[in-house]
């Protein structure tokens, strides 16, 4: 079965470039034939597949755009794995389930962490979110944290905003990959069914005070060993070549859509096209 490696998680146009959250509006959403989750972010939505309930959804309640995602505490009722899986389910996390990834690409060093939330708590439990900036240690073989961000919600019907200040605990280092996880009940977690938290517009807050997503460039993502498009807003054409410039794929009017493909192993360019201009990166395919 093919494999497609993601070689530069990096798009390029003529327009400001800055890195983003994947999804941070969680306006695209990915059906896998049994449940939907936001693409570039990571559920326990597969344990329905055991029978259990889906705790993750999408949401018209948004605080802009179409959706946001609304998140519910719920039992689970037929754990596969007790020593891996909480009695309660509940978090999710940018990265993916399947493949398990954890965190994305980034390498700036923003202020604070922001998003717009409601919560609905029960029996005293408390929302809440955290981030993390980490850094690649070659010779420990490990991450280091380079900044941490964490904070608890209060209970709201109507969205408010929230800032938390990222601590940076070794400022000397550059992070190359962040991770953010929120939950309904990141306080008093055990069996506290039914707490609800919705999310939308998650950014990273620079120094300068640049929003981190305003200039997120469209790119291609892996999710469950398929090539998706991510930070994308309007109907697209996905073009890939070869090494030598020759064109071997093109798909137009792509928004959201899984993109299959079958090529030999090698390294191949692709472009996106769409209103918002021209993006350029680089993915491998191997065999």
């Amino acid at each position: 079965m093919k494999r497609l490696i993601l070689l530069s998680m990096l798009a390029f146009s003529a327009s400001a470039f800055a890195q983003s959250i994947p999804n941070a509006g969680f306006e695209t959403w990915i059906n896998t034939g049994s449940y939907e989750d936001p693409q570039g972010w990571g559920t326990f939505n597969f344990l329905s597949l055991y029978g259990n309930p889906i705790t993750a959804t999408k949401s018209t309640d948004a605080h802009s755009g179409t959706y946001a995602i609304r998140m519910e505490s719920k039992l689970v009722t037929n754990n596969p794995n007790p020593a891996a899986f909480p009695d309660t389910i509940h978090t999710i996390y940018s990265g993916s389930t399947v493949p398990l990834v954890f965190g994305f690409p980034y390498t700036q060093k923003p202020d604070q962490l922001q998003m717009f939330y409601k919560s609905t708590s029960v029996n005293n439990s408390t929302a809440g979110v955290l981030a993390y900036l980490l850094k690649w240690n070659s010779t420990l073989h490990r991450r280091d944290t380079v900044a941490k961000a964490a904070s608890y919600m209060a209970d709201n019907t109507v969205y408010q905003q929230l800032n938390v200040p990222f601590i940076y605990l070794n400022p000397t280092l550059t992070p190359d990959t962040a991770i953010i996880f929120t939950s309904p009940i990141a306080y008093n977690t055990q069996n506290q069914i039914g707490a609800v938290l919705l999310v939308d517009d998650i950014s990273f807050v620079l120094p300068t005070g640049i929003n981190a997503t305003e200039a997120a460039a469209p790119e291609l993502i892996m999710a469950n060993g398929t090539a998706y498009l991510s930070n994308v807003t309007s109907p697209s054409t996905v073009t890939i070549y070869s090494v030598d410039g020759k064109m071997i794929f093109k798909k137009e009017n792509i928004l959201g859509q899984r993109l299959e493909f079958d090529f030999a192993s090698g390294v191949y360019t692709y472009a996106i096209r769409n209103k918002e201009g021209h993006f350029t990166g680089k993915i491998a395919v191997s065999k």
